[in-house]
């Protein structure tokens, strides 16, 4: 009888590599990249939560109760490099120059032209534009000169499409993003940038940008694990030579002793047998008895 029994493969690409990556974490590393998936920017207070849980991990803090992650491959949450990208609008503009709020700047799929009296607050636009998307003149953003108070923090919605799907990014929240470095912004002062000043070049692969991300989330982690420890960490009480009497191996290694003291190494001097504690005894015993000699024959 013939077996018609078929095996199905995962088919490997670069979203199951993640995933496998992702799930070979412990419960803080799977922690850090479900946020970086998401899109979330990675604040303290996540870096603070994924210690924690480090702690845990690693036995120096009581076990809790922890919620089951879902690690979901989000293309449009991610920073990816996007397919098909169009900047489609600029909404909810506040604290740029002048510039009135609630407008929207809407681009067509050809050619977009903005123009106004002097003053309209052409310059403003193309300001914020330079310091959202790449650019190598990046000037500072002067708020409304015509006010004296109530200045509000420069923030703008920034609108686009990928393949039909619909992406909005805040600026400065999403500051970041690999989507905003996809777009380039030129006028004459950046021409001369270009031509005085010489390019990087770097090169990346594209879906990779959840790695770039988790190692900068590690160098908090242990940053502040480091600091932890300096604070945690205490003189040592054995550095002082009038404890030990002569040189021995036990003395080089305890007047050393310090939070990078590796625990290995300490246990290879823990065992302390029966027999070792008959023969400091039967020791002590001489040492006392050639005291008391020396006494006599002192008198």
């Amino acid at each position: 009888m013939a077996d018609n029994t078929e095996t199905v493969e995962e088919v490997k690409n670069l979203e199951t590599e993640v995933k496998g990556f992702i799930n070979s974490q412990p419960y803080w590393g799977k922690y850090l990249c479900s946020e970086i998936l998401a899109g979330n920017e990675i604040k303290d207070s996540i870096i603070d939560t994924s210690y924690s849980y480090l702690l845990e991990n690693l036995g120096l803090q009581e076990e809790t109760d922890k919620p089951e992650l879902s690690i979901s491959y989000n293309p449009n949450a991610s920073d990816d490099f996007k397919e098909n990208l169009s900047f489609v609008s600029m909404t909810n503009v506040e604290g740029v120059n002048a510039l009135t709020e609630n407008q929207t700047i809407e681009l067509t799929p050809n050619l977009t032209i903005i123009y106004g009296a002097n003053g309209a607050g052409k310059s403003g636009y193309v300001r914020l534009l330079k310091n959202v998307f790449y650019s190598k003149d990046k000037g500072d953003i002067l708020p409304n000169i015509n006010i004296e108070s109530g200045h509000k923090p420069i923030a703008a919605t920034f609108n686009f499409s990928s393949d039909g799907t619909n992406i909005s990014l805040k600026y400065p929240g999403n500051t970041g993003n690999g989507i905003f470095n996809q777009f380039a912004v030129f006028d004459g002062d950046i021409g001369k940038k270009h031509l005085s000043v010489r390019n990087d070049f770097s090169f990346r692969p594209a879906g990779l940008q959840l790695f770039n991300e988790f190692n900068a989330a590690l160098e908090k982690l242990n940053a502040k694990l480091h600091s932890d420890i300096q604070t945690k960490s205490t003189a040592n009480p054995f550095a002082d030579d009038d404890i030990f009497q002569g040189e021995s191996e036990i003395k080089t290694f305890l007047t050393q002793l310090s939070h990078n003291s590796k625990l290995e190494e300490l246990k290879a001097h823990l065992p302390y047998t029966d027999e070792e504690k008959a023969n400091k005894t039967k020791l002590d015993k001489e040492y006392d008895d050639l005291k008391v000699a020396l006494a006599q024959k002192d008198k």
